[in-house]
């Protein structure tokens, strides 16, 4: 029957087996809205990182070392599924020679106890900061983890020394323009993984720097969607 669906699980507004009602075309083709913009429509959606007189987060090491990650997102010990969509981390300021820069996904679970400073959140199309991911900064006491435990999503290793007082004021001026920002690093897991890569019971997204001389310091956005584990029984 055109204008009807049947539910085949436990939903909010249907239960199983029923019919239900689904905004259809002139062809009496179901219609559906994109699954993220549906996310922003039910307030799943958060957004969290420095502000607009944002104060520079010190990348805290001159050595890389796993348990003191920049920046992180990570899903909850259980209950919540966090899906990464965007992310942006800046430098700030230099440290001095050639800063490294590391996103990577940890796929063990960090949750307990990392020390950190939460990041303010917004939600998306709302007014709620009740967010289950946790988004921190000046991170430490995670606990350690293996190379075989983690996957680099994407890396800037030995940049230019002094590349902000230096090389972008003398050397490359034009560098650094409203164009094009050569001092973030920026990472789009809707365009990448169109949905597919999850954070859950613990997994998260880390970015650890090193500098080789003093620390520098940066800035970051992260936007990720929230959704109930319970819904999505064969994973919970």
């Amino acid at each position: 029957m055109s204008g009807s669906a049947v539910a085949r699980k436990n939903a909010t507004r249907a239960s199983a087996g029923n019919g239900i009602v689904a905004a259809t075309n002139l062809a009496e083709e179901a219609r559906s809205v994109p699954w993220l913009m549906q996310a922003g429509f039910e307030g799943k959606v958060y957004i969290a990182g420095h502000g607009l007189e944002e104060a520079a987060t010190d990348g805290i090491i001159t050595t890389l070392s796993e348990v003191t990650p920049t920046f992180m997102l990570m899903a909850p010990a259980g209950g919540t599924i966090v899906i990464p969509i965007w992310a942006e981390v800046r430098i700030m300021t230099e440290g001095g020679a050639a800063p490294d820069a590391y996103l990577s996904y940890v796929g063990v679970d960090r949750s307990s106890p990392p020390a950190y400073t939460a990041l303010d959140k917004l939600q998306i199309n709302g007014v709620s900061t009740s967010s289950d991911a946790i988004v921190g900064k000046t991170i430490s006491a995670v606990t350690a983890f293996t190379s075989a435990q983690n996957v680099v999503l994407a890396r800037r290793s030995a940049m230019v020394d002094n590349m902000i007082s230096v090389e972008g004021l003398t050397t490359l001026p034009s560098a650094h323009t409203m164009e094009r920002n050569t001092y973030g690093l920026e990472f789009n897991f809707w365009d990448k993984f169109g949905g597919a890569f999850q954070l859950y019971k613990g997994t998260s997204v880390m970015f650890h720097t090193k500098t080789a001389t003093t620390v520098s310091a940066y800035g970051c956005t992260f936007v990720w969607a929230e959704v109930n584990s319970s819904v999505y029984d064969h994973i919970a």
